[in-house]
């Protein structure tokens, strides 16, 4: 008899929920068995796992136990001594996929494992000198489509998700949703910088990969640290799943995203209320909401002091969605970093167009399209409102009256 040896690595620290699995084996339903002996499991420091309580078993793709294993301490063998299980497994034909979970009693945490096992009628795999390897798999975040406003949480996942919540730190959020928890039919809510992510009806988002969900934030005149922690993701039934990333990425006042579809627009001066800029000023482009194109204007970096702004287009990836597209007009602002202060920002006198060969006044040569070069003679920024100090709605900050 060959002896299959699992071990099993924990990957994170689970948080606590109340009662442990209702497993139940149920040998009468299943026609065939395949024998499992040897579950080994360490921890990350390579310490052996096994405390009284713990489970390790076996499921079909619904969810229903197909066997559960029986603790054991071998009298020989390199493992003598150590806590291991025998696991009978169950099946009605050859070739149904199994998948494994361990039940960690001390942490009472449910951890799925990665690898699967394709059913053989009467198959006993492995032995203690040549065991069998499994991991947990835990669900991996990641950031991507980063803007000044906004960022899409990703999540990579071997396990069903009941259920998330985890508090973002560094930034405002004004909301979260969409991805695959909208489209699951969970209710997210981001009160307090605390999102959570739940289903009344019981809904899941099945394995796989994709955007979890997408986070707005107030943009800032300063250079923000955006952070995702205390992070929490439940299977069916509360049960915990171990999870890493996304950690901390920064967010500057314009953050935008590489595309492979670009225009430039020059501005031979760069004025707020009629001054020029300092060389620690920025300029940026928005496509509405959107950052699409930013520049420090340190004119002494460009040549003959004229800088060009790149302005970027969507080239049909997530991380370029919402950009410029041909015909649309891009909104210019200008960041003051003296006064940290955010300026609207219109370009004026000659323009000319490269490619289209337009020559014109704002705005009939401006609309994007994609490798144009523009030149414009320069760009005011102002602060739009009411400035007659009689009226109901008179604003004191305003320096352009609307």
């Amino acid at each position: 008899m060959r002896i299959l040896t699992i071990i099993l690595i924990t990957l994170s620290t689970a948080i606590l929920f109340a009662d442990p699995p209702d497993w139940v084996d149920d040998p009468g339903a299943y026609q065939f068995t395949a024998t499992i002996v040897g579950g080994i499991v360490l921890n990350i420091a390579g310490e052996q796992m096994g405390d009284e309580g713990d489970m390790f078993a076996a499921f079909d793709d619904d969810g229903n136990v197909r066997g559960i294993g029986l603790m054991l301490f071998p009298p020989f063998g390199p493992y003598e001594g150590t806590p291991v299980f025998e696991v009978q497994l169950r099946s009605n034909d050859a070739g149904d996929i199994l998948h494994f979970k361990y039940y960690d009693a001390s942490e009472d945490a449910i951890l799925n494992v990665a690898e699967t096992y394709e059913f053989i009628i009467n198959d006993i795999i492995g032995d203690v000198v040549d065991p069998m390897i499994y991991n947990f798999s835990p669900i991996t975040l990641s950031f991507t489509n980063v803007s000044s406003t906004g960022i899409d949480i990703n999540y990579e996942s071997n396990a069903e998700i009941a259920g998330f919540q985890f508090s973002v730190d560094g930034v405002d959020v004004t909301n979260a949703g969409g991805g695959v928890a909208e489209a699951a039919g969970f209710t997210v809510t981001s009160g307090n910088n605390i999102i959570l992510g739940f289903s009344l009806g019981g809904a899941i988002i099945p394995v796989g990969s994709g955007t979890l969900l997408s986070l707005e934030f107030e943009l800032s005149s300063e250079n923000q640290t955006l952070e995702v922690i205390n992070v929490v993701f439940s299977g069916s039934g509360g049960s915990s799943i171990p999870n890493s990333g996304p950690g901390s990425i920064e967010i500057e006042p314009f953050t935008y995203n590489q595309s492979t579809l670009q225009a430039f627009y020059f501005f031979k001066l760069v004025l707020i209320n009629d001054i020029e800029v300092e060389s620690n000023d920025w300029v940026g482009a928005f496509n509405g909401d959107v950052c699409v194109g930013a520049r420090k204007w340190d004119t002494s970096l460009c040549g003959n002091g004229i800088c060009d702004l790149p302005v970027m287009g969507d080239d049909g990836s997530e991380v370029t969605e919402g950009y410029m597209n041909p015909g649309e007009f891009p909104i210019f602002k200008i960041f003051d970093a003296s006064e940290n202060i955010f300026y609207s920002a219109q370009p004026s006198g000659f323009v000319s167009s490269v490619q289209n060969d337009c020559e014109g006044l704002y705005p009939e040569c401006m609309e994007w399209n994609i490798s144009e070069l523009y030149v414009i003679d320069n760009l005011n920024g102002w602060i739009w409102g009411c400035t007659d100090s009689n009226a109901c709605n008179y604003n004191a900050d305003a320096t352009m009256d609307n």
